[in-house]
């Protein structure tokens, strides 16, 4: 069964055009001049395949594809042109391209792609053998290498899901559009029919010869008869294609649904962990602040014992220049008494020489009295000096007893100065460790929660891409 193709060939100054009808006797070339020609021929014929040499052109070549498939929405097309931009892969695969070569050309590649897509067509009739298309490949003469086929699904940079849903959804098209041919092939051979039967009734007498009568009829019908068999063959292969196809897409889908569901629970727990970690964190550092707080109360508490210290220092001192006063006024007094008692042994010695010699009684006596007043006086001042001695030992023992006092309860306090500042200190660097593992652990589980989210805005992105696409 013969195929026609559209071959488009668009320079900056004119376009060329051609009506190829390819079947297994050769090519069969029909040019169309002019754009009136060529939009006709797009209007009352049907093109299998359109291939578009836009090679030599920097402007988007899917302007004028799309003027090409107004009137061929089904037709699938080939384009030969520059590099596409990212955003143009997409709106390609809309408009119909179903390849997209690159100067130089793999004439093998875009042979086979042309064979593979008029194969249903033409059957056994012709292979995708080189020198059976050279008719064809020699236009592409002059841009000839051996490149690999740019495939349109793997230069849109998506996953493989989103190029089986662009897939799905092109044969999707095609099936519909084969579906409402093969209900047109059946309408019309039903029409047919119906004018058969009519035209029997009609000759009744003729009826023995129908191959006679009804010839035209009757190879109509056969050929629609043929070519809805062919599309009933078509639609079954698409349909089941389709089915594969979807299935296999709708398992993606649902093994994407379910990593996007298992990554949103992880970095919900990762959230869950982070959160715990820094209230945790929180905790820790309102306990380091309070041990701060402590350490400075401590630190005061340890200096008003080292002022405490200075000040018993410094009544040691005072007490230490009063002992030595008082030892010094112990000494003098002692020299005192020595002093008194040898008075006492000279007044006894002169009351003894006063009994034995009786002489000068009323002077030695009046002297003795004077001795004696004298003598008195000076033991009451003796006594005295003994009340202050004693006065001054006591508050001197009073003073020792409270420097001792104080020098235990200062030493007592050093210790626990000392031994609350080691634990202090020890506690402290236990909590800048931890501490400084807590921030490395919030830095981590943050950045791994920034990962994730960026992971999971750009799987949402590719599923909306995939969604939208579909």
């Amino acid at each position: 069964m013969p195929a026609q193709i559209l071959f488009a060939k668009k320079r900056a100054t004119e376009t060329r055009a051609h009506s190829i009808v390819v079947s297994d006797t050769g090519f069969y070339w029909r040019e169309l001049p002019g754009e009136r020609e060529l939009a006709a021929a797009l209007r009352t014929e049907r093109f299998s395949l359109i291939i578009v040499d836009h090679a030599d052109l920097a402007e988007n070549p899917l302007v004028y594809v799309e003027s090409l498939r107004i009137g061929q929405k089904d037709t699938p097309v080939l384009v030969v042109s520059e590099e596409f931009a990212l955003e143009n892969v997409v709106r390609a695969i809309r408009v119909g391209v179903k390849d997209l070569f690159h100067p130089p050309i793999d004439l093998a590649a875009i042979v086979e792609r042309i064979y593979s897509v008029l194969k249903p067509e033409l059957g056994p009739s012709r292979g995708s053998r080189l020198d059976e298309w050279q008719e064809l490949t020699v236009q592409f003469a002059d841009r000839v290498t051996i490149p690999p086929l740019v495939d349109v699904e793997r230069r849109v940079g998506q996953p493989r899901r989103a190029a089986d849903i662009l897939q799905a959804s092109q044969w999707e098209a095609e099936l519909t559009a084969t579906r409402d041919a093969l209900a047109q092939a059946r309408a019309r051979q039903q029409e047919l029919e119906r004018e058969l039967a009519e035209h029997a009734a009609n000759q009744p007498a003729r009826v023995a010869a129908p191959a006679v009568m009804d010839g035209v009829a009757e190879q109509e019908l056969a050929a629609e008869r043929e070519k809805l068999e062919t599309g009933r063959q078509l639609v079954m292969q698409l349909g089941r294609k389709f089915e594969t196809e979807f299935a296999a897409w709708k398992d993606s889908e649902r093994t994407a649904r379910a990593e996007l569901a298992q990554r949103e629970s992880a970095l919900a727990a990762q959230k869950r962990e982070l959160a715990a970690a820094q209230e945790k964190l929180e905790v820790e550092t309102i306990l380091l602040n309070e041990t701060k707080e402590k350490m400075a109360q401590e630190r005061v508490a340890a200096s008003d014992t080292q002022a405490a210290q200075k000040d018993a220092s410094a009544k040691l001192k005072q007490l230490v220049v009063e002992q030595s006063a008082l030892t010094k006024a112990k000494a003098e007094l002692a020299q005192r008494e020595q002093q008194i008692a040898q008075q006492e042994k000279e007044r006894a010695a002169l009351m003894a020489e006063l009994a034995v010699a009786g002489e000068n009684f009323e002077s030695e006596r009046l002297l003795a009295s004077q001795q004696a007043a004298k003598t008195a006086e000076e033991r009451k001042e003796l006594e005295g000096l003994r009340g202050q001695l004693l006065q001054q030992t006591q508050e001197l023992a009073r003073k020792e007893a409270d420097l001792q006092e104080m020098q235990e309860q200062a030493h007592v306090l050093a210790t626990q100065a000392a031994q609350t500042q080691l634990h202090l200190k020890a506690e402290l660097a236990a909590l800048e460790v931890e501490k400084e593992t807590f921030e490395q652990q919030a830095e981590t589980l943050a950045e791994r929660v920034r990962l994730f989210e960026s992971k999971q805005r750009q799987a949402r992105e590719q599923m909306q891409q995939l969604f939208a696409a579909g």
